[in-house]
């Protein structure tokens, strides 16, 4: 009797198992809400519950130059980067030294490619310095870089036996960091950082490191939490802001970054609509994926382009797959990519390498 009992319930346990089993519709090439499920996927979708993997690189930023061998030289010589090797002849990669993120320099001499007009809190590029920061910035002002402030305006360095303040250049912001911000040999907004107390871990092979591309947004609560959702970022930190200085932003600026510390977005909010406005010819969300974008690599760029278009995202247009409201291009190098603008135009590019760039 006892033994016949122990049989039933082993059964009752083995029929439970096999029911929940089938009725888990996430398995293996199963076809779901026509999305093919593999184990690789970005994206899934079981009833209206959305499951995500971290299967997402924010990878690089690009930016169109007059010269893309000049520029990537010189950012070798003053800023410590290095260059990647890659297949592409068409654009120069660099990285820093501990291989955290890239800069895609292109050359298209149809685009605009430079950004002398453009304010510093339109879109900019920074820096994490842990050390020697205000000597690094007068190197490259010395050599070709232009001291600027908030607006992009050029400013008057600060003189060598003054400390900084709230509007000076270099200025200390109300977190106690030390902000260098210039405009490198082609205008591009630049900023070195010093945190009190780094978000990121600071450079292990050079005193530089890639910290965060900023771009001004209307809402920057509502695309921190577009970005964390439909790109699989995080939220390290957000700052609260100087009142009194800064004029663009209405609440805490928001950084999201990849799951693996490498590089931030920092997004913050223009309620002057001073940058975002449809009419700004330098409003980072008018530009094309040609003059600048960021880039995050997937290993299922159709996947993650649906589940994007799903949550906002839109096709480059005009678009010629209207079905799936997205194109993707092959390069001759085995590289694949779908251009996207996420809801409120700023331009992303998805990208799958055959070979990986960045070890």
């Amino acid at each position: 009797m006892r033994r016949f009992f122990m049989m039933l319930v082993a059964l009752s346990i083995f029929i439970f198992i096999s029911c929940e089993d089938s009725s888990n519709p996430v398995s293996t090439n199963k076809k779901i809400d026509t999305v093919t499920v593999t184990k690789t996927d970005t994206v899934t979708k079981r009833d209206t519950v959305t499951i995500r993997s971290p299967a997402t690189e924010f990878e690089y930023v690009h930016i169109n130059v007059p010269d893309k061998m000049e520029t990537a030289d010189w950012y070798v010589k003053y800023l410590d980067m290095e260059k990647v090797a890659s297949s592409d002849t068409s654009v120069i990669y660099l990285t820093d030294k501990d291989h955290n993120f890239m800069i895609e320099f292109g050359s298209d001499s149809t685009l605009k490619n430079t950004h002398n007009e453009v304010p510093f809190d339109a879109y900019h590029l920074a820096f994490n310095a842990k050390q020697g920061q205000i000597a690094l910035g007068k190197t490259l002002i010395a050599n070709g870089a232009k001291s600027v402030n908030r607006k992009g305006q050029p400013t008057v360095d600060l003189p060598a036996d003054s400390l900084p303040n709230a509007t000076s250049n270099p200025s200390i912001n109300t977190q106690g960091d030390y902000v260098y911000r210039f405009k490198d040999k082609n205008g591009m907004n630049v900023e070195l950082v010093r945190r009190v107390d780094p978000f990121y871990p600071v450079g292990m092979k050079s005193d530089l490191r890639f910290e965060h591309f900023a771009f001004n947004v209307k809402n920057q609560l509502v695309s921190a939490l577009w970005y964390t959702e439909a790109m699989g970022l995080t939220q390290p930190w957000s700052k609260d802001i100087n009142t009194s200085t800064n004029f663009i932003s209405n609440y805490r600026v928001a950084y999201v970054g990849d799951v693996e510390k490498r590089m931030t977005l920092e997004i913050y909010a223009d309620t002057a609509k001073l940058y975002t406005s449809i009419d700004s010819s330098y409003s980072y969300h008018n530009l094309s994926h040609g003059v600048i974008h960021i880039g995050f690599s997937t290993n299922n760029p159709d996947s993650l382009a649906k589940f994007m278009i799903k949550l906002g995202a839109k096709g480059k247009v005009p678009v010629a797959d209207l079905v799936n409201k997205y194109d993707k291009v092959t390069l001759a190098n085995g590289d694949e990519y779908v251009d996207l603008r996420d809801p409120r135009g700023a331009p992303i590019r998805l990208i799958k390498r055959k070979l990986k760039l960045l070890q």
